[in-house]
């Protein structure tokens, strides 16, 4: 696909280091909503009896509510995926139908079942089984949703939570949204931070873990765009600090996501993901994308502790431990690492990006690392 409002990752870098550095975000977005609507309307030129109605249905909402609804992460996840045959796309038709009944229900704009609760696809709003219509919560002076109790059903795989996750209690949940909250106000302290998680991050969910939990756990997810769930953190060590932290971390994801989505994959080939990887940050075993990816989010939430310590928002003693462990992975080469041992497999975008990366952060590949700001 091309696109007149053309997507690069060059100054990637230096975007995340959060200084102030305009990264025009509202040219991310412009892009991102063309190859959606694009990608509709090669469906509905491609299979019109199955597209045509909701196409028409969906040009009954605003422009600003139409282009929110299909950035909704399991709305784009029907439209970013490839379909084989009329079969698939009668189905993914279906289910885009279906999406846009629940959000025009949620809105007052078709009739309600009886004693049937109704979720947007935000899961942040919804028509309750008497009919009455109950508005969630955004991250405070954001344009992110907050998802606490939807039905929506997360793809951990093989390397998410085995046992799930489930809705908070009430008193949990007061905590969370207290700690939330707070970090929202760090964020919007920095300003570029902030604005970079409006950009690409659409829904934060937060859960809590299915059984005992001593982990706080940040997840987002290949092929939904700008879902983040926040889980456990109601645990006593989870500070707002490690929260805006988390919120970095996964608008980052949702940032290279939505390139590989719209300019072009960092994988040759889809099996090439069955790779697994050591991360040199946390130790767990990641699949390649997810590593290709670390090599920038930890570059970014380095740079993040490091801004919100100089601005006198978060623990000092945290933001330390934070910017060592990021130190840390980096003095492994990691960006050097996926080049030397995975280049066979990479497009010319992840090389890029990679090499970009891997020029920023030689600092830390010196001993003691950098603590400048």
């Amino acid at each position: 696909m091309t696109l007149p409002l053309d997507l690069t990752l060059d100054g990637t870098a230096e975007m995340l280091r959060w200084g102030g550095t305009d990264p025009d975000l509202p040219r991310w977005r412009a892009a991102y909503e063309q190859a959606l609507d694009e990608r509709l309307t090669a469906r509905d030129t491609a299979h019109p009896d199955a597209y045509g109605p909701v196409v028409r249905a969906l040009d009954t909402l605003p422009p600003a509510h139409r282009r929110s609804f299909l950035r909704a992460p399991q709305v784009s996840s029907l439209l970013l995926h490839d379909t084989e045959g009329t079969e698939d796309a009668e189905l993914d038709a279906a289910l885009l139908e279906q999406a846009l009944v629940q959000e025009l229900t949620v809105e007052g704009l078709l009739p309600a079942r009886p004693d049937r609760e109704v979720w947007n696809l935000r899961g942040n709003a919804r028509r309750s089984a008497s009919g009455e219509r109950e508005s969630g919560e955004e991250l405070p002076g954001l344009d992110v949703a907050l998802d606490t109790a939807s039905p929506i059903r997360f793809p951990d795989g093989d390397f998410g939570l085995a046992a799930g996750t489930v809705r908070y209690s009430a008193e949990q949940l007061g905590t969370v949204m207290q700690r939330v909250s707070a970090a929202a106000d760090i964020l919007t302290a920095m300003d570029g931070a902030a604005r970079f998680v409006d950009t690409f991050s659409e829904v934060v969910a937060l859960r809590e873990e299915h059984g005992p939990a001593s982990v706080f756990h940040s997840s987002s997810f290949s092929g939904l765009v700008g879902l983040c769930r926040l889980t456990n953190a109601h645990l006593d060590s989870v500070t707002p600090g490690l929260l805006a932290e988390s919120l970095v971390h996964e608008s980052t994801h949702a940032m290279l996501y939505l390139y590989e989505e719209v300019r072009e994959p960092f994988l040759r080939r889809p099996d090439a993901n069955d790779r697994s990887v050591t991360s040199p940050w946390t130790g767990a075993t990641i699949r390649l994308q997810s590593f290709l990816h670390a090599c920038a989010v930890w570059y970014a939430v380095h740079w993040y502790w490091e801004r919100a310590r100089a601005a006198g928002l978060c623990d000092p003693a945290q933001a330390e431990e934070r910017t060592a462990l990021a130190r840390r992975g980096f003095r492994a080469a990691p960006a050097a690492r996926a080049l030397r041992e995975h280049s066979a497999v990479l497009t010319g975008s992840a090389r890029d990006l990679l090499e970009q990366l891997d020029g920023a952060t030689s600092e830390f590949t010196r001993a003691g690392g950098s603590r400048s700001s």
